[in-house]
């Protein structure tokens, strides 16, 4: 395609088609290997998107970079764009890169060593009895404690020993130390001393950070709560600068416009709130993904999905019922537990960058570990030495080595050839071919593996689904997963590589305030329930007001986290009424009820329930947020009938038709053999398959 011409949509679009409207919005995906920038055009359903390189070492400055090329080729004014929209790996690169942050704790005398002791309940490997823990972030010399005691029903029984307080800042200081994060026994139901303490600080030493865990997380769990305040001490100053810089950055290029950033709830927030609690955006772009997935999946016609979103470096896999989000209220960010209400999905190192490998047992491997941008796979040319999914897709025909010219490069076949010969072949004795399918098999049995995770060992059957596969490289794979597990139908998005990008776009502004009270049921009344939630919606007013978004223009969600009195962990019931009065409480344990016999198989009917928090969430008003995508056919008609060889595992190589996205019209039908290319992605069909396009764009892929 020449080189002069841009993507609308993915599409070639001449120059004249331009975006010099007022309604545009900017969305920005940052990944482990690629940054997805997307341009949309809320008048027209137009949009451009771009793809650059992830640039690990400064995320701003690949984000501004994707800006300035996408604002190029779209021709529009940065001033015109209204909203920018961010997804970013930034919380979690700090995390899996051992970053070394001068951050510190302060916690009631008694309590210094939560973080070691933890729970014995391992979620990432509940087996090895000496699996060994992530080290604390906060080394003990920087955990210290003062005295004072709130008891748990948030009487004060100990006053704060504010010299104590002063004494620590002192050292802190001395030391070097950032930022601080402040957990004191019970605080969540009376926050009086960490506010104290925090007073204290700002007049002890106010360029220091502090995190309260009052505000970070105020609920019942010491340890759990304990984790999440200090993540979020340890990433804040990260996250300052960062969004500083991207700030200024945008501001350079005159895009003075409201910024937001995706949150763990599916929703997006302010720069200012995510500089306050960054935490909260510790899972934005699989967040983002799961969003996107969700509307291609429902513009196709299915509410029951599963969604499997494969990158350069991992792949994050989420079930959908009834078009509905799942959420857990405890997640883990590289094995620290975290205490905030987030989509619920499950990451597997299976990804187009997995390092193809041999263990020192003569084993073949596929990930955790990855190429990422830089090497890159060892077609890339970029030094890569290892070879990884992507060399063995190129090695096996389903990439051509011009698959990639639309990003500026070529792919080099000799260099994945070398890589796959001198790492795998050559040591296992075996033909280049054969290890780059068992290569491409492992990440496969990889990611089933994933899905049973969160469908098979929760009770849920994979074939009552349908599978919605995106990111640049889950359509190359979703159909050998879909015929091992009997799922009968994969959409593919019309963009699979920008899906997250997109669903950046199609979130809404969020905000959450949450209260633990600790009571039976029998010890709360109507009145008492709803005055509750009417001091949680007073708090939420209050964001909403300082971000200058009206009351009026929010939706309330309430919500309670119930358990059986006896029981540790909590299920999240809705409160559905408009008002909550007297029968609200009822309604509450009969809902409990009904959902712990759908989630575990079984209830006690006659076992008294516990409320344990109080939630409410608000997000904007579905008329403020205006997301509809107008796929564009090209309507250039089919072209000259392509083919190329291509290894599909155990067939052998097969003469394969190759189809260009921009070539399919609605109803066209595609079968199997054949691989569609695309700018953003490439689709494999295997013999079988038979797939046809929708007025929406999206491939529908039938399972024989």
């Amino acid at each position: 395609m020449p080189r002069d011409r841009h993507h609308v949509g993915g599409r070639a679009c001449s120059q004249s088609h331009g975006a010099n409207s007022a309604t545009l919005r900017l969305a920005v995906d940052t990944g482990g290997t690629h940054t997805d920038v997307v341009l949309f055009d809320e008048a027209s359903g137009r949009f451009w998107s771009k793809k650059v390189p992830t640039t690990n070492d400064d995320l701003a400055r690949g984000v501004i970079e994707g800006a300035k090329a996408i604002l190029g080729s779209s021709a529009a004014s940065p001033e015109l764009v209204r909203a920018f929209c961010y997804g970013t790996t930034l919380v979690t690169n700090m995390i899996v890169q051992g970053q070394k942050v001068p951050v510190a704790l302060i916690t009631t005398k008694g309590f210094r060593d939560v973080l070691e002791i933890g729970r014995a309940f391992r979620k990432w490997n509940i087996y090895d009895i000496h699996a060994a823990r992530p080290p604390a972030l906060v080394p003990r010399e920087f955990r210290q404690t003062v005295t004072e005691r709130i008891d748990f029903t948030g009487n004060v029984i100990v006053d704060l020993a504010d010299h104590e307080v002063r004494t620590l800042i002192g050292m802190f200081a001395e030391k070097g130390i950032e930022s601080v994060a402040v957990v004191l026994l019970h605080s969540y139901k009376n926050p009086v001393h960490e506010q104290r303490i925090r007073e204290i600080l700002k007049h002890e030493s106010p360029d220091m950070l502090v995190s309260l865990s009052s505000d970070v997380s105020p609920e019942i769990g010491e340890y759990e709560r304990s984790s999440t305040t200090v993540l979020n001490a340890f990433v804040q100053r990260g996250m300052i600068r960062h969004l500083g810089s991207l700030t200024n950055h945008m501001h350079t290029l005159q895009m003075i416009n409201p910024a937001y950033i995706m949150q763990c709830t599916g929703g997006l927030m302010g720069f200012d709130r995510a500089k306050r609690r960054p935490v909260m955006a510790g899972s934005s772009g699989p967040v983002a993904g799961v969003l996107g997935g969700v509307h291609f999946g429902e513009s196709a016609g299915y509410s029951n999905l599963i969604t499997l979103d494969m990158g350069g470096t991992s792949t994050d896999i989420a079930v959908i019922e009834g078009g509905k989000l799942s959420f857990t209220l405890e997640s883990e960010l590289e094995h620290y537990p975290l205490q905030i209400p987030a989509v619920d999905y499950t990451t597997i190192g299976a990804g187009g960058g997995s390092l193809i490998w041999v263990d020192e047992g003569g084993a073949l491997r596929v990930g955790p570990r990855s190429a990422g941008a830089e090497p890159g796979p060892a077609c890339y040319g970029l030094g890569g030495l290892e070879p990884t999914v992507t060399d063995a897709n190129l090695l096996c025909g389903v990439l051509h080595p011009q698959s990639f010219v639309e990003r500026g490069s070529l792919l080099d076949e000799s260099k994945a050839l070398d890589a796959m010969v001198s790492k795998v072949a050559r040591t296992l004795d075996m033909s280049c071919d054969l290890a780059a399918v068992s290569g491409i098999q492992i990440a496969v049995a990889n990611m089933i593996e994933g899905i049973k995770t969160v469908t098979v060992a929760r009770g849920l059957d994979p074939r009552d689904y349908a599978l919605v596969a995106f990111g640049g490289a889950g359509p190359m794979h979703a159909s050998a997963i879909a015929g091992e597990l009997g799922i009968p139908l994969i959409v593919v998005p019309p963009y699979p590589g920008m899906t997250s990008a997109l669903g950046l776009l199609m979130s809404r502004l969020q905000y959450d305030a949450v209260v633990s009270c600790l009571v039976r049921e029998d010890e709360i009344s109507g009145q008492e329930l709803h005055e509750a939630f009417y001091s949680l919606e007073e708090k939420i007013r209050e964001q909403a007001g300082r971000e200058l978004v009206a009351w009026h223009d929010l939706i309330i969600l309430r919500s309670i986290d119930m358990r059986y009195v006896g029981q540790m962990h909590a299920i999240n019931i809705r409160v559905d009424c408009e008002t909550v009065g007297e029968d609200s409480v009822a309604e509450a344990k009969r809902a409990f009820h009904e959902s712990h016999l759908r989630m575990h198989g079984h209830n006690f009917m006659d076992r008294p329930v516990q409320f344990v928090s109080f939630r409410v969430a608000a997000r904007e008003v579905e008329k403020r947020v205006k997301t509809r995508f107008r796929f564009q056919f090209s309507h250039l008609g089919r072209r000259e009938s392509r083919y190329r060889d291509v290894l599909l595992g155990g067939t052998g190589w097969q003469s394969t038709r190759i189809f260009a996205r921009d070539e399919l019209e609605p109803r066209d039908e595609i079968k199997g053999p054949a691989i569609v290319e695309q700018m953003d992605s490439t689709t494999l069909l295997l013999p079988g398959d038979v797939g046809t396009v929708d007025m929406d764009g999206n491939i529908l892929i039938a399972k024989e």
